[in-house]
C-alpha cells in the first residue's frame, strides 16, 4: 500500500441469495410505478426505441422456472434495460405479493376503448412522446370511479402534483 492510499470497505452483495423477512406498505406499489412512468417518458429518444424489445426481454425473463432445470436464456440488457428491468421487477414482485396476501382491491372502472389502445399501440411501438403523455393523461381522466375506489382505503401517502408554474 502507498503512502497516499488507504484502505476503504467496500459493500456488495451475495446475489446467490434472496432478501427475505420483508415488510412493506402497498403504496410502494404505486410509487414506483411513478418512478417507472418518470424513467420511461424522460429517456432519451432511443432509449423510448428500445421500450418495446426491453418488455420482451423481461417477459422472457420473468417466465423462466429455476425448477425447469434448463438454463436461462442467454439476454443482454444495456444499462437503459437493466435499470428498467429493476423498476419493472420490483413492481411487479410487489403487484404479485400484494395479490398472494390478499390485499388487493378490484374495482371495475370505464376506459375509452379507442384511446386506451391508441395508448397501448404507442407504448408498443415505442411511440414515448407528448401524444402519449396527453393520451395518458385523458384516460386516467376517463377513469368515472377512480377518486372513489381511492377514497376507499385511507391512503399512506398522499400525492400533491407538483406546481411548475410559479
Amino acid at each position: 500500500m502507498s503512502e497516499n492510499s488507504t484502505v476503504r470497505e467496500l459493500t456488495t452483495y451475495d446475489y446467490t441469495k434472496n432478501i427475505t423477512g420483508i415488510e412493506i406498505n402497498p403504496s410502494f406499489i404505486i410509487g414506483l410505478q411513478n418512478i417507472t412512468s418518470v424513467f420511461m417518458l424522460n429517456a432519451t429518444e432511443e432509449d423510448k426505441l428500445k421500450i418495446p424489445g426491453a418488455m420482451k426481454k423481461f417477459e422472457t425473463i420473468m417466465a423462466y422456472d429455476p425448477k425447469s432445470g434448463n438454463p436461462l436464456p442467454a439476454i443482454e440488457l444495456d444499462s437503459y434495460e437493466q435499470n428498467l428491468y429493476v423498476l419493472f421487477g420490483l413492481v411487479n414482485y410487489l403487484k404479485f405479493e400484494a395479490e398472494r396476501q390478499g390485499i388487493t382491491i378490484k374495482k371495475e372502472i370505464e376506459v375509452d376503448n379507442d384511446l386506451f389502445e391508441s395508448a397501448q399501440n404507442s407504448i408498443k411501438n415505442g411511440v414515448m412522446n407528448g401524444d402519449l403523455v396527453n393520451q395518458l393523461t385523458e384516460l386516467g381522466d376517463k377513469f368515472s370511479n377512480l377518486k372513489e375506489v381511492l377514497e376507499e382505503v385511507e391512503p399512506i401517502m398522499k400525492v400533491v402534483k407538483d406546481d411548475k408554474s410559479s
